[in-house]
């Protein structure tokens, strides 16, 4: 029913939404631009919302406005936090498309990016579709740097919430393009620093996992040297410290909504993670409270046990290894 809403509307063309998220990327977003221009499919429009940029961003998006009025621009509001995941809300309660593309303003699309995504989407009956991508060096735009191989493993795991969750199969967020009445039940983290996207379709695929693999490379992907995800993975400590916050949030976010399977991991995880790094007390709580429930007593006794030891002194090996023994 609901695609066949959608081809009455536009005799067979849905609105597709692609939201942008910028920041001082004047120097790229028009080459993106020119590729959301060059698609093949002609119902969508554009959201870009900017994350206050200080380069000419603004003159270069009035000037493409002017030139298509699907264009949008807008600004993130300045009581919504900084940052790409508060542009992606923000542009998502903006937009009107049926089916909606979150993208990179440093990306290109293939020119039948669009067409290929809303065929299979109507042709399915899915509730969303992922392509895939390949990652070309900035400075060098011929020379494709990667086809994320590691990420596409369709063929071993099928799509499932758990499957996701533990990164058995991954995409990136531009090989995206899902059904607006899917996406109006999450939202981005905006309060996390790191791994929101994975967060994102952590929360997706609790919801549905109907979709359909689409085995074509439709994105070119520019690889930054010193993008933030890079320079995370050099501070190990640090990647570690975001990595802890992921597992946290997430597992708050769907201990509801998830299979028992996948919120038992994500507990694993946030318990694991506490007996190697500083955690603050609200963790602490929360893995205490959890097993307490799950009526691991001797465990919870040794948990708290060894948080004491661990922040006084910063060790507690066999005391680690009782709470691990114990909740089991």
């Amino acid at each position: 029913k609901r695609f066949l809403n959608c081809l009455k509307k536009d005799r067979m063309q849905p609105l597709v939404s692609i939201i942008i998220p910028t920041y001082n990327r004047a120097h790229l977003l028009g080459e993106t631009l020119e590729s959301v221009l060059a698609q093949t499919y002609t119902n969508w429009e554009c959201i870009v919302v900017d994350d206050g940029s200080t380069d000419y961003t603004k003159e270069m998006m009035e000037f493409c406005c002017e030139k298509d009025k699907r264009i949008q621009y807008h600004h993130r509001p300045m009581d919504r936090p900084k940052g790409a995941n508060a542009c992606r809300n923000y542009g998502f309660e903006l937009s009107k498309g049926d089916f909606v593309n979150w993208f990179d303003s440093d990306d290109l699309m293939n020119p039948a990016f669009i067409q290929e995504k809303i065929r299979i989407l109507l042709e399915k009956n899915v509730d969303y579709v992922i392509s895939f991508s390949r990652g070309f060096k900035s400075s060098a735009p011929k020379l494709i740097e990667t086809q994320f191989k590691e990420y596409y493993t369709f063929d071993t795991y099928p799509i499932s919430n758990f499957n996701y969750v533990t990164q058995r199969n991954n995409w990136l967020t531009c090989d995206f393009m899902g059904a607006r009445q899917l996406l109006e039940k999450i939202s981005f983290n905006e309060n996390l620093q790191a791994f929101q996207e994975r967060n994102f379709f952590c929360k997706l695929t609790c919801y549905s996992v109907k979709a359909e693999i689409i085995p074509a490379y439709f994105t070119h992907v520019r690889i930054h040297q010193n993008s933030t995800q890079n320079n995370l993975k050099k501070d190990t400590l640090e990647y570690h410290k975001k990595l802890q916050e992921f597992f946290f949030c997430t597992w708050k976010d769907l201990k509801r909504i998830a299979p028992s399977k996948t919120v038992e991991y994500l507990f694993a995880r946030n318990l694991d993670y506490s007996m190697y790094l500083e955690t603050g007390f609200e963790k602490i709580h929360f893995i205490s409270h959890k097993l307490l429930e799950l009526k691991k007593f001797k465990a919870f006794y040794y948990y708290i046990l060894f948080q004491l030891v661990f922040h006084i002194t910063g060790k507690g090996y066999q005391l680690r290894k009782k709470v691990l023994k114990y909740q089991k």
